[in-house]
């Protein structure tokens, strides 16, 4: 996974968001392609079982994945996106979920009627 981010969201232990760092260096850097596995297992993100963590989006494409020969692409023109990778299912998947939102704890979107969010998905073989 690669995530175009300046910045991602520290939650506390009850997961609620605490603060936004700059995640290079930390095990929340998706900087270049990592391995989902490699952050699901630092000792920082055990009491959350994984990713559950929001990144300020920084780029486009704004997440992309690669497994098995496919890869998938993400925008949004939502400022962040929560990554979770599913660390209180019942049976542990190995897939994560993109998840486009404001970041948390922010005032900055009024919720209107007539409100719109674009996300694009891209997968190629």
């Amino acid at each position: 996974m690669r995530i175009r981010a300046d910045r991602a969201a520290i939650n506390n232990e009850d997961h609620t968001f605490r603060e936004l760092i700059d995640p290079r260096g930390t095990c929340l850097d998706f900087s270049s392609f990592r391995e989902l596995d490699e952050a699901i297992r630092a000792p920082e993100l055990a009491f959350s079982h994984g990713l559950n963590n929001a990144y300020r989006l920084a780029g486009s494409p704004a997440v992309e994945l690669k497994a098995g020969g496919v890869s998938l692409s993400a925008d949004s023109d939502s400022r962040a996106a929560v990554i979770y990778t599913g660390g209180y299912l019942p049976v542990p998947s190995g897939f994560a979920a993109i998840e486009f939102q404001d970041l948390p704890a922010s005032s900055e979107r009024q919720v209107t009627a007539d409100f719109t969010r674009t996300i694009s998905f891209t997968f190629t073989c």
